[in-house]
């Protein structure tokens, strides 16, 4: 009920981009993993001829979901420090509490 938006907030604005993008990303990602499944298990035989495509494709958008994930995790731990940051900045000794 602050009324304005603090630094803290757009971390967690961006943190939503990124798992938003992310899920984005699994979904569009989810026919390579079914047909890569298949083929694991020997029900996809002989090998489709796309295969080693469909496969790199995946694999790309693995790292990219990876890249999405951690960068979404990484911007609410950033948005935790910076709203405990400015939650304590009138405590006394808060500063070395912080430091230490």
């Amino acid at each position: 009920v602050f009324r304005r938006l603090y630094a803290d907030d757009g971390l967690i604005l961006f943190a939503l981009v990124f798992l938003l993008v992310n899920s984005i990303v699994v979904q569009v990602g989810a026919d390579g993993v079914y047909e890569s499944v298949a083929v694991a298990s020997g029900q996809l035989y002989p090998l489709p001829a796309d295969f080693p495509r469909t496969a790199e494709k995946l694999a790309r958008k693995e790292i990219a979901t990876g890249i999405f994930f951690y960068s979404g995790l990484w911007s609410v731990k950033f948005s935790f420090l910076v709203f405990f940051k400015r939650l304590g900045e009138g405590v006394r000794h808060q500063n070395k509490v912080w430091w230490a």
